[in-house]
């Protein structure tokens, strides 16, 4: 979720400090930050705190979905 460095910058918080914010640690918001995508939860709490934009919030969701790959149905042996 590369847009959330702009969305934290905006806001004028550091990654620890949005992290505290969170509930996660600076190391989680670094790799969501690298394209890592967080939990609907997660999801839902990065919105309450940092209130982006709803045209790149729509647009980020839309890309995550995009660049997610769906489960495979797992083999079962006979």
């Amino acid at each position: 979720m590369r847009v959330l460095a702009d969305w934290r910058k905006r806001a004028g918080l550091t990654q620890v400090e949005l992290a505290e914010q969170l509930g996660v640690t600076q190391a989680r918001v670094s790799t969501l930050e690298s394209g890592s995508h967080p939990s609907a939860e997660l999801l839902g709490r990065i919105v309450e705190k940092l209130d982006p934009p709803a045209e790149e919030l729509k647009t980020a969701i839309a890309e995550m979905g995009a660049n997610s790959t769906p489960a495979q149905p797992q083999e079962v042996a006979a």
